[in-house]
């Protein structure tokens, strides 16, 4: 899922970035390390989005268990 999220991102902003700005950058290396710099950053940002809501889960399944075991 991270490799995905980190190929996709990756890419995709990198040739968005060689695109729009003023003078195109050259695909090695200026593209493609601002293709690498985004995908580490939607990768880490996917990472930190599932252990939230596993933490998120995990806290309202506790909840509901401790107000039934009364």
């Amino acid at each position: 899922m991270y490799l995905k999220t980190f190929l996709l991102a990756g890419s995709s902003l990198g040739i968005v970035t060689h695109f729009v700005t003023q003078e195109s950058m050259p695909w090695w290396p200026d593209t493609a390390i601002m293709g690498a710099m985004f995908g580490t950053i939607a990768a880490l940002g996917a990472f930190q989005h599932h252990r939230t809501n596993r933490l998120l889960w995990d806290a309202l399944k506790g909840a509901v268990r401790r107000s039934f075991s009364r």
